[in-house]
């Protein structure tokens, strides 16, 4: 809209992702405000990634190598304008770079606060799943504990082992529950390694059984 308004011309900005791909594409014309073009207005140049509207200057914004948007101004009016009015245009670029860096790093940095505040929430939804099954899978497991010892019938010997082997594999998803809530909130460095698929899914379908 600025610039727009020193060059009294249209200017069209197009903000590119974190890929440095096309992301929005806005334009402003002198007196008015900035708005998403659309439809046949974004069809853009393969070259420049800038919609095709005669002869251009493109100026590239950018920071530490990396492009966060392209600006587009009639060549014609680059042409006619003071090199006073030029540099003005190169100032009010850099100013518009480091805005838009600025909002950048704050969306990147709110957006990992986000990610670490989820994680959190996660881990600490499955570390109380854990404990309120844990509680009373204990009082189960002493229960069953003082049935064992009561004199049954061999009928009820059975049901018995039944629910204990039953009651052991649920404490044992249990545990690894916990231990996995745990993992989950200690930032741990990977250590990548082969695996066989085959061998641990043997192992998770004998433990149901």
């Amino acid at each position: 809209e600025v610039l727009a308004g020193v060059l009294q011309a249209e200017v069209r900005c197009l903000c590119l992702d974190e890929n440095e791909q096309p992301a929005a594409l806005y334009g402003a014309r002198p007196g008015q405000s900035a708005v998403p073009l659309s439809g046949d207005e974004t069809a853009v140049n393969d070259k420049t990634g800038l919609p095709p509207s005669g002869d251009t200057v493109e100026l590239p914004l950018q920071n530490n190598g990396i492009r966060l948007a392209v600006l587009q101004i009639p060549l014609e009016t680059m042409n006619t304008i003071s090199e006073a009015d030029k540099q003005l245009v190169q100032s009010l670029s850099e100013t518009i770079t480091l805005a838009m860096d600025r909002f950048r790093t704050a969306k990147q940095k709110i957006r990992s606060e986000e990610e670490a505040a989820q994680e959190r929430y996660r881990s600490n939804l499955l570390r109380a799943i854990s404990h309120d099954l844990r509680t009373p899978l204990t009082a189960i497991c002493g229960y069953l504990e003082l049935l064992e010892k009561e004199p049954l019938s061999a009928t009820s010997l059975q049901y018995v082992a039944i629910i204990r082997e039953r009651t052991d594999v649920m404490t044992q998803l249990t545990e690894e529950l916990f231990r996995y809530s745990v993992v989950l909130s200690v930032p741990l460095a990977q250590s990548l390694q082969e695996v066989s698929v085959n061998r641990i899914l043997e192992g998770s379908i004998a433990a149901m059984y």
